[in-house]
């Protein structure tokens, strides 16, 4: 079972696909594998692993031991794990068997154990979607890392270097995969008029009829969609997830 993340953008497939081979034959061996991103700048956007002895090699690739899982880290906190080279980028990308990774919820989260023992008995039943449906309403949310992988046994990363790898989940990425315009501004807008502005990035929704206009702007961020306008500081665009859990506290997560 390969888990494998929707917006991230790997230019080089065939480097990707070696190493999604390696992961598979450290799977078989009963390890859970996961893929870490050898950091290019001390981002605070990720969460980080730290990285232990090399285990082993497969396929050209070492085979490292996790010491930890590290949370989205300060800056202060992101620049000594940069400089250290001790750690990588968690992708969120992990390999592995389904016998083991259940091995690991019963042990780790019962709970979530139980409810996915009661929907597998009812696959294929007439109450499949109704139970799935209870039972989903009733689950604590949680991540993978923090529910399985802190307290897993038998984990280990491969260091995924030369994949051409972009994680496009903040709008100050797209300078990574677009062509900036003279005046280094980012556009994927239709209809736009942009005076003195520059080192900006102004995305709209496709099917939009309406006019972005700017003045005078260095550094911004502008997204602009049907039912939310987002204006940021280009410097601060990882720190939108914050607004995001604004509206979730504001009972507004239709805009989310």
């Amino acid at each position: 079972m390969a888990v494998l993340t929707a917006d991230h953008i790997i230019h080089n497939e065939a480097r990707f696909l070696e190493l999604l081979a390696a992961a598979e034959a450290r799977a078989l061996k009963g390890e859970l594998v996961t893929l870490g991103i050898a950091p290019s700048a001390p981002s605070t956007g990720y969460g980080y692993i730290h990285l232990g002895e090399k285990l082993a090699t497969e396929g050209g690739f070492d085979i490292r031991s996790v010491l930890q899982f590290k949370e989205k880290p300060d800056q202060q906190t992101a620049s000594q794990y940069f400089e250290s080279g001790e750690y990588a980028w968690n992708s969120g990308m992990f390999v592995w068997t389904t016998e083991r990774i259940l091995q690991e919820i019963e042990r780790l989260m019962p709970q979530l154990y139980a409810a996915l023992r009661e929907i597998e008995r009812s696959l294929g039943t007439p109450e499949e979607k109704q139970v799935i449906a209870r039972i989903w309403a009733g689950l604590e949310s949680d991540t993978i890392d923090y529910g399985v992988m802190e307290g897993a046994e038998n984990v280990v990363v491969i260091p995924a270097d030369d994949l051409g790898w972009w994680d496009v989940g903040g709008w100050d990425r797209l300078e990574d995969l677009t062509d900036a315009d003279l005046n280094g501004n980012i556009v994927r807008a239709t209809d736009v008029l942009l005076s003195d502005t520059n080192a900006s990035v102004i995305y709209q929704e496709t099917g939009l009829n309406r006019l972005v206009a700017t003045l005078g702007l260095k550094d911004v961020v502008i997204v602009d969609t049907a039912d939310v306008l987002l204006v940021c500081d280009r410097n601060r665009a990882e720190e939108v997830r914050s607004l995001v859990a604004r509206l979730s506290e504001s009972g507004l997560e239709d805009y989310a």
